[in-house]
């Protein structure tokens, strides 16, 4: 699949090994649960207690700074409506 059509390609042993060290090694990376649009995709995380939360990640490094910036103007609406 390519990189903005349709789901992401599964994350990389590389990948879940970082995110996983990110994260303190306390959370198991499950399955991809969709995208949010063409910049990210969003996976199953649950902690060490069964709890689920979901790991949010950038599909392209090349774009980090516009994926950042936009992250940050959501978190800012969010703050500034909730």
């Amino acid at each position: 699949m390519s990189e903005f059509g349709g789901k992401k390609k599964e994350l990389t042993e590389e990948e879940i090994s970082l995110y996983k060290q990110k994260l303190g090694g306390d959370y198991t990376i499950g399955e991809q649960l969709g995208r949010s649009g063409a910049m990210s995709s969003a996976y199953l995380l649950t902690d060490q207690k069964g709890n689920n939360c979901v790991l949010k990640i950038p599909n392209s490094l090349d774009r980090l700074g516009e994926w950042n910036k936009a992250q940050e103007q959501a978190i800012n609406l969010q703050e500034r409506y909730v």
